[in-house]
């Protein structure tokens, strides 16, 4: 299968499609992403959007009252290394998002091949600027 989260691999004239790059990635879960979604709503207390360009391995969303947040979910086999992330905010200051660890998603539905948690995380949203 190939994936159109990740650009970078991509050619000339590859035309991309956030809703089949959601697809894809909730095919290789079992977890829905209206749970993702309503998970989402909870933490940061607003509504939600999907970021407009997917990672290959993630699913994010800005959330929100003013979408001020990115809400992350990951495979629990590629979480992210918190500490890693506050050396490289110390490092490099507010260019790099606060992050922080929120919990487990468990799945919505068994699949024997499809089983594994979601990691949620909740980041600041950094300026482009």
């Amino acid at each position: 299968m190939k994936f159109q989260g990740f650009l970078a691999a991509q050619g000339p004239g590859y035309k991309y499609s956030l809703e089949v790059t959601l697809a894809e990635f909730f095919t290789l879960t079992s977890i829905k992403r209206e749970t993702c979604d309503a998970a989402a709503i909870d933490l940061a207390q607003g509504r939600v959007v999907p970021v407009a360009v997917q990672g290959n391995c993630s699913y994010c969303v800005y959330a929100g009252p003013a979408h001020e947040y990115v809400v992350q979910f990951r495979p629990k086999s590629l979480r992210l290394r918190i500490e890693m992330i506050r050396l490289a905010r110390r490092v490099h200051g507010s260019i790099v998002p606060n992050t922080a660890f929120h919990g487990q998603l468990r799945s919505d539905r068994e699949h024997p091949l499809r089983r594994f948690l979601c990691m949620l995380y909740l980041e600041s949203k950094v300026s482009a600027t």
